[in-house]
């Protein structure tokens, strides 16, 4: 059978015919959507207040605004895509159990094969180490698990369960003293 090869997709930015657009749109991404410095890079001869100018009408062409929304669009679901993995990721940390990773059995506590442990993104280090000491050989076997209270902290600050942000807004209002009355004469 033959496997069709997937050509990488060409992005609209790819396929602007003027090479200065296609830096603007480059430039204007990888510094932080500022279009004067963007314009600036494209056309390096010009004044600061031109590029303040054209930098703006660039940026409502039509075939720039597209290619710019297409990036972003695309961003924005890869960054979506990757949060749902993370969260799943963590999900799997906070549902995971050391008997999933080891078995006891006839008194000796034994580590799985990597093959028979259903998910291995659950386990942060196994170590097993060997000495030789006067009555034979002493073997050492470990293995930590990633943190649950670390991974569920972090759940809930991804679906803003949490804060380390307070907000310190209201009104404060401000009464002055009374003072006792003077004696006249004093």
């Amino acid at each position: 059978m033959t496997q069709m090869k997937r050509e990488p997709k060409t992005t609209l930015i790819e396929q602007l015919t003027n090479e200065k657009h296609k830096i603007f749109c480059f430039e204007y991404i990888s510094n932080g959507q500022n279009a004067t410095r963007a314009y600036m890079k494209a056309y390096p001869s010009v004044k600061r207040t031109t590029a303040m100018t054209n930098g703006s009408l660039l940026l409502v062409n039509t075939k720039i605004k597209s290619a710019l929304r297409e990036y972003f669009d695309d961003y924005y679901e890869a960054k979506k895509d990757l949060a749902g993995e993370t969260l799943r990721v963590l999900e799997g940390i906070l549902k995971s159990d050391i008997s999933n990773v080891i078995k006891y059995q006839n008194g000796k506590m034994e580590i799985l094969d990597l093959d028979e442990i259903q998910d291995t993104s659950v386990i942060q280090s196994i170590e097993h180490t060997t000495s030789d000491t006067k009555y034979g050989e002493n073997v050492k076997k470990s293995v930590k698990m990633y943190d649950k209270l670390k991974a569920a902290e972090t759940v809930a600050k991804i679906t803003n369960m949490i804060s380390d942000k307070a907000d310190l807004t209201g009104t404060i209002t401000i009464i002055p003293a009374k003072r006792p009355d003077e004696k006249e004469g004093e």
